[in-house]
């Protein structure tokens, strides 16, 4: 076969017009093009005596001999005679013809709105032109096995069977010159081997140049067209879908305005860039940030930070770079969230770090090390932050107000007419008002009727935990007013502190008494009287009034003799 008809043998020049319009047809174009490079590198023998180390230079047992000739009829079915010593002028317009034919096709492509996956990997983690040949040949052989006979040939060892860091680096360099992609493929900087690479150590005590370029199984399965989240990061994330402009419930307006802004003026810049939500667990931190990110119509990928925080050194690097090409694969924003408090109270009745900061701090340091801009949703204000001196911004997400808390409820139990009722007596976050809600629903369907009062008093008590530790007891409150002997002017009164918890919200919130108020919003009520006059039995037929949890701390087991010891039991 003539050499200039080398490009004719791969591609169809009279489709150079059309444009890609699926990745089939690229990496069909794409491969032709590595088996058109393959050919005139063995053909012509690609590297000088000197490059390709013999035989017994190697030290390794070879079980296998791919010959030149064997290798041509891998590549094709028709036997290519052409064979020369180097690459010359005529080799080099071939080439570029094949490259021409492939830009071409790609750029009409676009103009249609197709990009490729191979295409769109490439931009995404900014690969050099080094790089994307290097990407080439990595997924030669999970494309197609015939290539593994090439490796063996051309690394002339039968171990040798997935393109090396220097195969890929001198291919290129007799192909198109030299490149500074190759000092990245050296010493692993490169986006392709530590994002999108295996992690591969240098075999049998051989130099960095012999890694092999391994790509992920994730990585191989998005070029060819699956798109989902890695497995072996299932345990750590979870994926949001962008929210709708009416389906999301519109509450913190004024902080949720400022976070939206911080992320559409921070979020796609090249600086680090870090938001901080801090609040209790089910506050609603992911969903401020969601909301946020769904603006631009991209996801949201939540990484669970008590996890990861429990790999060592080497893993937890690892899993941060994987998180990094999730989020990239995916078009999503990454949110690290955790309930891990990283002060506790001391002895004195102080604080102190908690056990666990060093080990938030190694992961923050990690995550910075990868990601420009991030989430970071703690149970408080951060002050590793502070500390890593990256740019940052803290919102505080405080409890959603009686108002707030009914349009959750109105979503999520849309049918119902008490909800102005459920959010004035249950102060809950809104994940818990959503599994409330799914409970009541569940309850009232094996009931056959309505959802009650009673009916949403049990569903919430299923949500509810003791958090008050070994000191206190939870008290069934099973007495109602017909079971309380008192005076009516005692009877009035409870029922004032009733109506007081019953309508504080009106009174804090609709009135404005909240602004005047800045703490010190809870109710303390004391009875007095001898012992069994009936002090807990009012109480409890007060809780069971409400719908709400009693519970029994007896002050006399929170002293201790230790110094410190009484203020720790008290908070």
């Amino acid at each position: 076969m003539e050499l200039s008809k080398l490009y004719d043998e791969f591609f169809d020049f009279s489709e150079v017009n059309k444009p890609y319009s699926n990745d089939t047809e690229v990496l069909s174009d794409l491969f032709a093009f590595l088996d058109m490079v393959f050919t005139l590198v063995t053909g012509a023998k690609g590297f000088d005596a000197d490059s390709i180390p013999s035989r017994d230079e190697t030290g390794f047992a070879l079980d296998m001999s791919v010959s030149s000739t064997d290798l041509l009829e891998v590549l094709s079915s028709k036997r290519r005679e052409y064979q020369g010593s180097a690459l010359s002028q005529k080799s080099q317009e071939q080439l570029n013809n094949a490259l021409f034919h492939i830009a071409a096709r790609m750029r009409r492509g676009t103009e249609q709105g197709f990009v490729s996956r191979y295409d769109a990997l490439a931009m995404k983690f900014s690969l050099s032109e080094c790089e994307r040949f290097a990407l080439l040949l990595a997924l030669s052989v999970e494309y197609d096995r015939k290539y593994e006979a090439v490796y063996v040939y051309l690394h002339n060892n039968s171990s040798d069977y997935y393109p090396t860091k220097w195969l890929a680096a001198k291919l290129y360099e007799y192909l198109f010159g030299s490149d500074e992609g190759y000092k990245k493929l050296l010493d692993s900087a490169s986006p392709l081997c530590r994002f999108l690479c295996t992690d591969t150590a240098a075999r049998r005590e051989r130099g960095a140049s012999a890694q092999r370029l391994t790509l992920s199984p994730r990585v191989v399965s998005y070029i060819l067209g699956k798109n989902e989240i890695d497995l072996s990061l299932s345990e750590f994330c979870s994926v949001y879908k962008p929210f709708d402009k009416d389906e999301y419930v519109p509450v913190r307006q004024d902080a949720q305005k400022l976070i939206n802004e911080f992320y559409l003026g921070k979020a796609f810049k090249d600086e680090k860039f870090v938001i901080n939500l801090y609040g209790p667990s089910g506050i609603g931190r992911k969903y401020a940030a969601n909301i946020a990110v769904s603006i631009t119509g991209l996801r949201l990928l939540c990484v669970d930070l008590g996890k990861l925080i429990t790999l060592n050194y080497d893993s937890l690097q690892s899993s941060v770079d994987k998180i990094y090409t999730e989020s990239m694969l995916l078009g999503a924003i990454v949110c690290f969230t955790s309930d891990v408090a990283l002060t506790e109270s001391d002895n004195e009745g102080g604080t102190r770090r908690s056990p666990l900061y060093e080990r938030v701090k190694r992961a923050l340091d990690c995550v910075l090390s990868a990601f420009d801009f991030f989430f970071w949703a703690t149970p408080e204000k951060d002050d590793l932050l502070t500390a890593s001196k990256t740019e940052f911004i803290s919102f505080d997400m405080p409890m959603l107000t009686a108002n707030e808390r009914k349009l959750f409820w109105d979503k999520y139990l849309p049918e119902s007419k008490n909800n102005t009722g459920f959010a004035n007596q249950y102060i809950l976050s809104p994940s818990n008002i959503k599994k409330a809600a799914q409970t009541a629903i569940d309850m009232a369907g094996v009931e056959d009727g309505e959802i009650t009062f009673d009916i949403i008093s049990k569903s919430v008590r299923q949500q509810s935990v003791n958090p008050l530790g070994a000191y206190a007891t939870r008290i069934n409150a099973v007495f109602s007013w017909d079971d309380l002997i008192i005076s009516d002017e005692q009877k009035r009164q409870m029922q004032m502190i009733c109506n007081q918890v019953r309508y504080r919200s009106i009174v804090n919130e609709d009135w404005g008494f909240r602004k005047k108020s800045p703490y010190g919003r809870g109710l303390c009520a004391l009875f007095y009287g001898s012992p069994g006059t009936g002090k807990t039995m009012a109480v409890q037929v007060m809780a069971n009034e409400l719908g709400l949890d009693l519970y029994r701390i007896d002050l006399s087991q929170l002293s201790s003799k230790y110094i410190g010891e009484t203020q720790k039991n008290i908070s």
